[in-house]
């Protein structure tokens, strides 16, 4: 019994979300290649996070929206409101470019 107890716990803390949007990363938008042409680049970002937790891989929409907030945190700090996915996650993170847009 006590087993399968744990098992639920690692699991449900595997498809857990940490990281918190703060305020200034709610005014960070997440946009497509296209919807940034006319944006200047502000910098580039590689958010990085846990792709397991205690031996048990994360569920990855949970990890994809982790990344993104991360980014969406850090492009605030950089006087960036957009962000841009450069590639698909790869392994643990995922680089994003910085923009300020009109």
């Amino acid at each position: 019994m006590k087993p399968i107890v744990i098992l639920m716990v690692i699991t449900f803390l595997a498809g857990c979300t940490w990281v918190k949007l703060d305020e200034a990363g709610q005014n960070v938008s997440v946009l497509n290649p296209d919807e940034a042409e006319s944006c200047k680049s502000a910098g580039k970002v590689t958010a990085i996070s846990r792709a397991k937790v205690a031996g048990v891989t994360r569920n990855e929409n949970k990890l994809a929206l982790e990344l993104e907030t991360i980014a969406r945190n850090e492009a605030a700090t950089m006087d960036g409101d957009s962000i841009v996915p450069m590639g698909d996650i790869n392994g643990n993170e995922r680089d994003y470019r910085v923009y300020q847009c009109p």
